[in-house]
This record gives C-alpha cells, sequence and structure tokens, in this order.
C-alpha cells in the first residue's frame, strides 16, 4: 500500500499545474488549465500518500494547492444568502481538503478559511433538506457523490447536527438519486456507482 501510494502522489506531483491545481477531465479534454473543481479533491489524494510515506514533496505540493484556495477564498465575493448564486460558496471538497492540510502543515489559517467557506453553504440553504434538493436538481445521480462531500464538509467544519440533517434527507430520497444510469458503453452506472461510494465514505 506505500509503495502505491508512493506511485501515486508521485503522479499528482508531476501533474500538478503551476497554480496547484490539476487539467483534466474523466472522459474527454481538459480544462485548458486547473480544473476548477479538481483542487481539493485531488489534493485530498496528495495528503493521503504523505500520510503514509512523509515525503514531503507531497505536502509542499498540498500547501501550494491549499494557498491558491485560500486566494479563491479571499477573491470571491462575500457570502450573499441567496442560494441562486454560486460563485460565493466553495467546491465542498475543497474544504474537506484545507482542513485536512490544516491538520498536516500544522497551520490553523487553512482550517479557518474552511469554515468560513462552508458557512455560506449553511447561510445560502440552512434547512439541509432545502441543499439537498438543489444538488438532486441539479445533479441527478451523481447527487448522492455531492451530499455525502456536503456532509464530510459540515463534520470537519464542525457542523454535526448539519451533518446529521443532510445525511437523514439523503437516505430519505435516495429513490430520487440512487437510479439506474445506465451512461455510456463502458461507463454503466458509473454516476451512481460514484455516489454510493462518497455516500459509503461520508456515513
Amino acid at each position: 500500500l506505500r509503495e502505491a501510494l508512493s506511485k501515486g502522489g508521485a503522479r499528482l506531483v508531476d501533474l500538478q499545474q503551476p497554480d496547484g491545481g490539476w487539467d483534466w477531465y474523466v472522459v474527454g479534454p481538459g480544462c485548458g488549465g486547473s480544473c476548477p473543481n479538481l483542487y481539493g479533491v485531488t489534493a485530498l489524494g496528495l495528503l493521503s500518500a504523505y500520510k503514509r510515506t512523509k515525503d514531503a514533496d507531497f505536502l509542499q505540493a498540498a500547501i501550494k494547492t491549499g494557498d491558491t484556495l485560500v486566494a479563491k477564498f479571499n477573491a470571491a465575493p462575500p457570502g450573499d444568502g441567496n442560494p441562486a448564486t454560486w460563485v460565493d460558496r466553495p467546491y465542498t471538497q475543497d474544504v474537506e481538503f484545507l482542513v485536512e492540510l490544516a491538520k498536516k502543515a500544522h497551520n490553523k489559517d487553512y482550517k479557518k478559511v474552511a469554515k468560513d467557506w462552508y458557512a455560506r453553504v449553511i447561510a445560502d440553504f440552512p434547512v439541509a433538506n432545502d441543499r439537498v434538493t438543489q444538488r438532486i436538481s441539479n445533479r441527478g445521480t451523481l447527487a448522492g457523490w455531492d451530499i455525502a462531500s456536503d456532509i464530510r464538509a459540515a463534520k470537519a467544519t464542525g457542523n454535526k447536527n448539519y451533518a446529521r440533517a443532510l445525511a437523514t434527507a439523503l437516505v430519505a430520497r435516495s429513490s430520487e438519486w440512487d437510479i439506474d444510469d445506465p451512461g455510456p458503453v463502458g461507463f454503466e452506472n458509473f454516476n451512481r456507482i460514484l455516489s454510493r461510494g462518497s455516500m459509503l465514505w461520508a456515513l
């Protein structure tokens, strides 16, 4: 396992963009630069590799990602409490990552940014079920993936009651997202599997 994580971490370092992000899609061409939704979720892999190997290169690469996310938070418009706008809200996996980075880098500033950023999600969706509704409407069979990330972000930032309410709504409404998703050849039920896996991780 250590060898696999070391190789995986090295590959992420090799592919990292100068701004700490990564340029690829699961299928199709890349973003022409760092994809905005890949910073935190990919850098969590760097932290997993660092945890097992203690390779300082992995931590430094993760810090590069974290510093870019802090800059993005500082440049974003202030939270507006409006669920119809999204530019003030984070990708929730960025929140997960920043909390983990704060532990590994021994820098509480990353966690503070994570908490302040996720507070904007709760301000936009004070009723957790409304957040679930928004995810289901926008993402369909990937709603489980997204809400599970919301759950982990809420837990990481100390919002345990909100996390529990999200989980309750997600499970109660599984018939709306945990459904057959044929997809293209070779990717049958791909989104459904991703959602289930993310949900298991969260719960």
